[in-house]
């Protein structure tokens, strides 16, 4: 600092409570190297008068502070990237440059935002015009194109059992930064912004994934596939339960056959139940259920087994006397039921001289004659009551005596 020069025989000195004087302290000039209060004594050495003036020396030493993210990074399809630099609010003087010893520039270096076009490191210098003062940060650009592993899962079935599926993507990078979407031209789809949806149709799958932090992306597909059918079951018509046939056996075996495995319910008891060929006794309704193994899909089918056990209808006409007229008599059973019966007389005391097994036997003696007619149809039997016929042949005089008595 400076001051005018004084008269001749003045002497000068300076002082500073706070400050930092460089050098000599009775000049006219001094050099002051702290802020502070300066003050100059002058002196008349001819007549003693003296008299001071202080001036205060203010510092101005503020530093640009600048700040730049230590480190960025470019990621896939990216050829540049902004970077800004931070400064402190208040300065309007600066100067601004950015520099780079193996790295490239997109734009303008001398403003406070650069587009850095590749990997490198980055100096920005900032300048405060008003006191010189200077600061710079560094950024490292690196490049990153590492792609995020992506793992759909093997393929997936829907069947009877499932009618929905999820996949298995553990091989798929996890984490919040990490953005999920499934897609499909023809399935369908349930949660596809989750990692693991649910798919509910057939078809191609495809799993993109999206790295937000280098904006990479990588995607793998699986397929679903629809085996859902119906396995086909038939039965033929059942016989018919009969006093001859007590038990029947149905048929299924027109049924698909393979890889399934069968279940017989209904009515009545049933042998081998889980066969195409079960044996039942019992009329009613009967159900064949079907399973297919490799889909599980179920189909069922039925059928009615009926039962004739009806026995033939009987009737006998009240026989003939025998008497010494009549030694024989003919035994009327044709009322019975019409069609193709079959008979069979028996007797224990008496004596059949023929048709035994016809509707109208001829019979000679007295005793009981049992009827057994069978209905070939169904087998059923029916036994007609005991007959009884007493004879008293014995005490006829001669072929024309009429004093027997016959009684039944």
């Amino acid at each position: 600092m400076s001051v005018p020069s004084p008269a001749s025989g003045v002497t000068l000195q300076w002082s500073t409570p706070n400050g930092l004087i460089l050098g000599a302290t009775d000049s006219l000039i001094i050099t002051a190297g702290a802020a502070g209060n300066y003050t100059l004594l002058a002196v008349d050495t001819l007549s003693g008068c003296m008299s001071s003036w202080t001036t205060a020396v203010v510092e101005d030493v503020t530093i640009p502070v600048v700040q730049l993210p230590a480190q960025d990074t470019l990621g896939c399809q990216q050829v540049e990237l902004s970077a800004i630099a931070t400064l402190p609010p208040g300065l309007d003087s600066l100067s601004i440059f950015w520099s780079t010893p193996n790295g490239s520039f997109n734009g303008p270096v001398d403003s406070v935002v650069a587009l850095l076009g590749g990997e490198g490191i980055y100096t920005v210098l900032v300048e405060n015009l008003a006191n010189g003062c200077l600061d710079s940060a560094t950024i490292t650009v690196i490049r990153n194109e590492v792609l995020p592993a992506v793992e759909a899962g093997p393929d997936l079935i829907i069947d009877c059992a499932q009618d929905t599926v999820s996949p298995v993507t553990t091989g798929t990078d996890p984490g919040s930064s990490m953005i999920y979407s499934w897609s499909s031209s023809t399935g369908g789809i349930l949660g596809d912004s989750l990692l693991t949806p649910s798919f509910f149709t057939a078809g191609v799958y495809i799993l993109e994934v999206f790295n937000t932090q280098n904006l990479c992306s990588d995607q793998d597909t699986l397929e679903v596939t629809d085996i859902r059918a119906l396995p086909n079951v038939g039965i033929l018509p059942a016989a018919v339960l009969t006093c001859a046939d007590l038990t029947v056996s149905l048929d299924g075996t027109t049924s698909d056959q393979g890889h399934h495995v069968y279940q017989w319910s209904g009515t009545g008891p049933i042998t081998a139940s889980t066969s195409l060929t079960p044996v039942i006794q019992s009329p009613g309704w009967y159900v064949l259920l079907s399973t297919d193994t490799l889909n599980h899909c179920q189909q069922t089918d039925s059928v009615l087994v009926t039962q004739d056990v009806v026995p033939p209808l009987s009737g006998i006409a009240p026989p003939d006397s025998l008497d010494c007229n009549n030694p024989s008599v003919i035994l009327d059973a044709s009322a019975s039921q019409p069609g193709q019966i079959s008979y069979a007389w028996t007797t224990q005391t008496g004596n059949i001289v023929s048709g035994a097994n016809g509707p109208n036997p001829i019979i000679n003696g007295g005793g009981t004659y049992t009827l057994l007619i069978t209905n070939p149809d169904n087998g059923c039997t029916s036994w007609i009551p005991c007959l009884s016929t007493r004879s008293q042949l014995a005490g006829c005089l001669h072929p024309g005596c009429r004093h027997t008595d016959l009684s039944g």
